[in-house]
């Protein structure tokens, strides 16, 4: 991490000397440290060293003298010492009561000449005081040179060792102060994080949700009403219960598991089958009594099918052991369109018996096809709408059992002379159809499991014309103006569908091939927030619990935190959501430079440059507390000339 030398405000920075002038010289050592500050203790303290003056002052004596002490010289010794020390002691607190300790702001050389006076006053008090205990007149022996020197001696290394001990008194509290700084710092960061977090989950899933729910409730409508009344009772009862969550400040058990098991009932209806729910409660924690709780704990899994259905393909599933309900759908998942004797799809309004126009062309297993070319495959199409030799496939791939559903029948009853394909249920299973069936055209969920319609857009290696479909984007229908791919918005209106339907019908008659889905997604991604053209402007950061639109060229410094970013502007600091990394290659490099592998300065705010004596560079910024800024030397020759 990047070293920031600590920048106080004017109230941190007092208190800091206060707490400076009020500190007792043992502080200095760690164990003295546990014991809170009071009267008691800085007596017991000055005690304490007290003995130490004692001993320093009779080794002292030894060494001149080269014979030990006696008893009557060891107790004057300690009477002297233990005299001037209360003097001292006393001494600094007048001062500190009387707030001369603010001597402290005018520098070293002050400081020290503070500490000179004040130990020569509280010596020769000292000596005076323990004349008087003693009952020996020390006074009138300060003609002779030898006390004078005495107490000159005793001044300088009292005065000495207290300038040494509180100068190191206060690089240790500005360390201490900016070490709790930064922890406060970081724990916000942390909190913010928390919030960052949220709120990305937030964007991510609750649209998508809502927009999902609301568009499953449409295309059950006409086909189950039945089960479009029970989705929408329940979704109401958790948008209902979502918002007494936001207006109170303690949540029980029991409203919790009503949120959770309304949620979940929205998802037994739109993941069918696939959803098993266990929830066990105790019999308060019930939020509807206990015959409308859930049955299991509280975890969802899919329900099994065989290796057969998981391969996916219709005649796959047809093998398989298992056997299905005569309704049931879906060809790639062991579902199946019921079919009749002619071996073919019944389509809406269709008499069940009525023969077939032509019956399904099946070409060679897929290790043995030969991919026509993109010129080939279109002259099978007709123009003109007339029947081609073979007519268009379209494959479907969602997640959602009820939509995907809704949509197969529209486009069945739509487009009645196109072939639809199995649907396909995620990601992975349509990726396989279409390098397997070489479909005309394919409508892609952007949200599936194992891949992205995105994702899988970009791996389709035939000529196959994407529809993306979706339940939100307001951000990327502007890059379907041109005929390329549509894009449709969940639920699909008949309108919007046929259009859709048509501009496909115009690209296979054209025998016009797609676009290459690169300059497609390129699209898209230049129509998202922050792939403007040109270097970035402005950034969305988290402070507290706000976001703040922040201009780029306001901002000091940006410095890496974990998965975050902070900004560091005149305002204070915020936090984006975003890898340094990525951030860097977003900047302008003629305003921003990289000084440390987790940090980049705008090069308009930097003062100055300086080296210390280790030849470490650090650069001084434009902002009121003056901050600093470490330049790692893999950086320092960007700033040499400065």
């Amino acid at each position: 991490m990047t070293r920031l030398t600590p920048a106080f405000t004017p109230e941190e920075r007092e208190r800091l000397l206060r707490q400076q002038a009020s500190s007792h010289p043992l502080e200095m050592f760690p164990v003295f440290r546990r014991w809170p500050p009071g009267f008691a203790r800085d007596v017991a303290f000055t005690f304490i060293w007290n003995l130490g003056f004692t001993a320093f002052f009779l080794l002292s004596g030894i060494v001149l003298n080269h014979q030990l002490p006696s008893a009557t010289t060891a107790w004057i010794t300690f009477v002297i010492a233990n005299c001037i020390g209360y003097t001292l002691h006393f001494l600094f607190h007048v001062v500190g009561w009387m707030g001369l300790s603010a001597v402290h702001r005018s520098g070293r050389v002050a400081v020290a000449v503070y500490y000179m006076l004040l130990s020569t006053v509280g010596v020769f008090l000292g000596f005076w005081i323990a004349s008087l205990l003693l009952g020996k007149t020390f006074l009138p022996s300060l003609d002779e040179p030898r006390w004078l020197i005495a107490i000159a001696v005793t001044s300088m290394v009292i005065s000495s060792v207290l300038a040494v001990v509180f100068f190191w008194r206060g690089r240790s509290a500005l360390a201490e102060a900016a070490l709790e700084r930064e922890q406060r710092r970081t724990a916000d960061i942390e909190r913010e994080s928390m919030f960052a977090n949220l709120r990305a989950l937030q964007a991510q899933i609750e649209p998508h949700f809502l927009f999902n729910t609301l568009a499953n409730v449409t295309s059950l409508i006409d086909a189950d009403p039945a089960k479009a009344k029970h989705m929408l009772d329940s979704f109401i009862r958790f948008l209902r219960a979502s918002l007494a969550a936001t207006r109170r400040s303690v949540s029980t058990l029991a409203d919790e598991f009503a949120l959770m098991s309304d949620f979940l009932e929205v998802l037994k209806v739109r993941m069918g089958d696939r959803l098993a729910v266990d929830v066990s409660l105790p019999g308060a924690c019930f939020p509807r009594g206990p015959a409308d709780a859930p049955a299991a704990a509280g975890r969802k899994r899919h329900s099994p099918r065989s290796r057969a259905e998981r391969r996916g393909g219709p005649d796959r599933a047809a093998r398989a052991p298992r056997r299905r309900p005569a309704g049931s759908r879906g060809g790639r998942h062991g579902r199946r369109i019921p079919r009749h004797d002619h071996g073919r799809r019944a389509r809406p309004g269709e008499h069940p018996r009525a023969p077939a126009p032509r019956a399904r062309r099946r070409g060679p297993p897929h290790h043995s096809r030969k991919r026509p070319s993109g010129h080939d495959r279109r002259d099978r199409v007709a123009v003109g709408g007339s029947m081609s030799e073979a007519a268009p496939k379209v494959l479907l791939a969602d997640d959602e059992p009820a939509l995907a559903e809704f949509l197969r029948e529209r486009l069945a009853a739509l487009w009645p002379e196109a072939t639809l394909l199995p649907v396909a249920r995620n990601g992975l299973e349509a990726l396989a159809a279409i390098r397997e069936d070489e479909p005309d055209a394919a409508f892609l969920d952007i949200r599936m499991p194992g891949l992205t319609g995105l994702e899988l857009a970009a791996r389709i290696e035939s000529p196959t014309h994407v529809v993306f479909v979706t339940a939100y984007d307001q951000y990327a229908v502007e890059a379907f103006d041109r005929d390329a791919v549509d894009y449709l918005v969940k639920p699909v209106s008949d309108e919007r569908l046929l259009r859709a339907i048509e501009r496909l019908k115009s690209k296979l008659s054209a025998r016009e091939v797609p676009p290459g889905i690169d300059e497609v997604l390129a699209r898209i991604a230049s129509s998202l927030p922050g792939a403007a053209s040109g270097h970035l402007r402005w950034v969305r950061a988290l402070k507290g619990e706000e976001v703040h639109q922040i201009a780029v060229d306001d901002v000091l410094y940006f410095q890496a935190q974990d998965k975050y970013t902070c900004v560091i502007s005149r305002d204070g600091e915020s936090l984006i959501r975003m890898a340094l990394s990525d951030l860097a290659k977003q900047l302008d490099p003629a305003t921003f430079a990289q000084v440390h592998r987790s940090t980049v300065v705008n090069l308009n705010f930097v003062a100055s440059t300086r080296r210390d004596l280790g030849g470490r560079v650090f650069v001084r910024l434009k902002d009121d507390r003056k901050s600093e800024l470490a330049v790692s030397r893999a950086y320092a020759h960007l700033f040499r000339q400065m």
